[in-house]
């Protein structure tokens, strides 16, 4: 599944779907969906589709197979916002969705779909077509004073554990296939990378 969001990404990604429409369930993570968190989907997405719920899942930007856009983005980015609700319209129009999306997800999904409502609910960004719900599990709308490596505005020792983690999920190759314009992908995803904890502590 590859959604061309203009000619800033491509955003890459996976999606399964019960038989005739349904109602889509869509999560966008840097874990990678490809290898990172296909375990996890091929053993929900059935139970889902047999309750008739579509499910996909997207690599946001510097992730998996999304292309474009630069190397990995700071968390909750405007620019992981506005991809999400692009494809959330895109997703809605598609033959198998019902016109109904819902961002869903834990953690890091969860709170990028909270930073999509607080976009929504400010006016910097217009109406989504086609979201119909957000469910957040396990996740803030105030990063910088309850997140995993934030309290009260000061950061935890788990922001070196977890920079270090992300750091080497972005420093990953885009896919796996080895075609020459994937090693490209990767100089230019590289060459656009910069350690989060340097610019998590300035």
């Amino acid at each position: 599944l590859v959604h061309h969001h203009g000619e800033d990404a491509h955003l890459g990604g996976a999606a399964a779907s019960p038989a005739g429409r349904a109602p889509c369930l869509v999560e966008a993570l840097p874990y990678r969906q490809a290898d990172g968190t296909r375990e996890l989907d091929m053993m929900t997405w059935p139970m889902f589709a047999d309750n008739g719920v579509a499910c996909c899942r997207i690599d946001v930007r510097g992730a998996g197979a999304t292309r474009g856009g630069g190397g990995a983005a700071e968390e909750y980015a405007a620019a992981e916002t506005a991809d999400l609700a692009d494809a959330v319209a895109w997703l809605a129009e598609q033959p198998w969705c019902d016109g109904r999306v819902f961002v869903v997800g834990v953690s890091w999904g969860g709170i990028l779909g909270l930073a999509l409502e607080r976009r929504l609910a400010v006016g910097t960004l217009e109406r989504v077509p086609g979201l119909a719900g957000i469910v957040a599990v396990c996740a803030t709308d105030e990063i910088d004073q309850d997140d995993m490596h934030w309290c009260g505005g000061m950061p935890l020792v788990e922001s070196v554990n977890w920079a270090a983690r992300f750091l080497t999920m972005s420093a990953l190759p885009p896919a796996e296939s080895g075609h020459a314009s994937e090693a490209e992908a990767w100089r230019e995803r590289l060459a656009a990378l910069s350690a989060p904890l340097q610019r998590w502590l300035s």
